[in-house]
């Protein structure tokens, strides 16, 4: 089979779609790629499910690595935070024995908590901002269609006003009033 046909055949699969977000670093991918069905994020990468593909990604590379050694190996720290954030577990060890904690400290000198609590303050200030941008959108929104009922009723008054003052005018043109 070749690259291409493998390529689309693993589109839908959650693996491909985890490696790519990693390799990406983009948190927004990983988070999206985990919430597919039967997404695990402490799944083992396994060469022989990804047929050709595998050699393509040089996969055969992380045998019995997770997400979270990818991310580390591969210093994708965006998408390790990310990982970190869906709970991924960083006491698996792979294939040759290594933790992603152990990736961790010999590639950037950390523990594994510093990382956990540099992420829940990131997300929790992003989120806070979040809420606050979410806040002003819904307040901006709220005055606008104030603005539009107070527009449509001033203009539902006039016209109220132009009718009653029409009627008026032939009420009196009736009773000879006014000619």
């Amino acid at each position: 089979m070749g690259h291409n046909a493998t390529t689309r055949r693993l589109r839908g699969c959650w693996g491909f779609d985890a490696i790519r977000a990693i390799d990406q670093d983009d948190p927004a991918l990983v988070l999206r790629a985990y919430k597919l069905p039967f997404a695990d994020v402490d799944h083992v990468v396994q060469k022989h499910l990804y047929g050709d593909y595998a050699f393509t990604q040089r996969m055969d590379l992380h045998e019995g690595d997770t997400a979270l050694h990818l991310a580390l190996k591969w210093r994708k720290m965006r998408a390790a935070k990310a990982l970190l954030h869906l709970n991924a577990r960083w006491d698996i060890v792979n294939a040759q024995g290594v933790t992603a904690e152990a990736i961790l400290m010999k590639e950037h000198l950390k523990p594994m908590l510093t990382l956990k609590a540099q992420q829940e303050r990131e997300y929790a200030t992003q989120a806070m901002a979040c809420e606050d941008d979410l806040m002003h959108t819904l307040l901006a929104h709220e005055q606008s269609m104030q603005q539009a009922m107070s527009a449509d009723k001033l203009r539902q008054l006039n016209e109220l006003r132009t009718a009653g003052a029409a009627q008026e005018a032939m009420l009196l043109m009736m009773a000879g009033r006014i000619m």
